[in-house]
C-alpha cells in the first residue's frame, strides 16, 4: 500500500466517499489511485483525471467483503485486496468506496529517491502518478499545473522523508 491517509486541509469537512462499482478483472487495494472508465472505475495511470482513493471494497449491497475475490479463497481472507470476475459490472457488483475529496491529503511513495527532480519534495509543484500506487518522481514540478497534474505537492512527510504529501488537484469529479 503506496498510499497512507495522512490527513485533511480542512477541519470541518470529512472525506466525500462515493459507492463506485469496479471494472472488470481488476485487483485493487485500499488507498489505490482510481480513474472512471466508461462509468466504472479502474486503476489510475498517469495523465487520467483521478476519481478518488479506495477507502473500502464491498458487495452490491454495501457490506465488506470477506475473502479476496479469487476463485477458492477461503472466508476471512480479505486482507485490504480484492480481484474482481470479468462480469463484475453486470452480475457481481463489487464496488470500492471511493474518497473523492481534493481537501484529503495522502502520504505517497514516489517511482524513485524523493527530491531528485527540482520541485518533487516542495509545497507547491505538481505530479502525475507513475501507476495506481506510486507518483512519478521524474515528473514532479515539471509538469504545467494549469492543465496535466494530477496531484498537488504539499512537501515531505514529516513522519518520513523517503515520502511525500500529496492530494487530488485533477480531479474527474471536482475538475482542477
Amino acid at each position: 500500500m503506496a498510499f497512507k491517509l495522512h490527513g485533511s486541509t480542512v477541519d470541518n469537512v470529512g472525506p466525500v466517499q462515493i459507492k463506485s462499482i469496479i471494472t472488470g478483472s481488476v485487483a485493487s487495494v485500499l488507498m489505490d489511485s482510481v480513474k472512471l472508465v466508461s462509468g466504472f472505475n479502474s486503476l489510475g495511470t498517469a495523465g487520467a483525471f483521478v476519481f478518488g482513493h479506495v477507502m473500502a471494497h464491498v458487495d452490491k449491497n454495501g457490506v465488506g467483503l470477506l475473502t479476496t475475490g479469487v476463485a477458492g479463497s477461503a472466508v476471512g481472507s480479505y486482507a485490504g485486496a480484492y480481484t474482481v470476475a470479468s462480469t463484475n459490472t453486470t452480475v457481481e457488483m463489487v464496488a470500492a468506496i471511493v474518497d473523492a475529496s481534493k481537501y484529503t491529503v495522502y502520504s505517497g511513495t514516489p517511482d524513485a529517491t524523493i527530491g531528485t527532480t527540482t520541485g518533487s519534495d516542495l509545497m507547491g509543484y505538481h505530479t502525475d502518478l507513475a501507476d495506481e500506487d506510486e507518483i512519478d518522481e521524474n515528473n514532479g514540478g515539471t509538469v504545467n499545473a494549469e492543465a496535466t497534474a494530477q496531484y498537488f505537492i504539499w512537501g515531505l512527510d514529516p513522519n518520513t522523508s523517503s515520502r511525500g504529501l500529496y492530494s487530488i488537484y485533477e480531479s474527474s469529479v471536482f475538475g482542477l
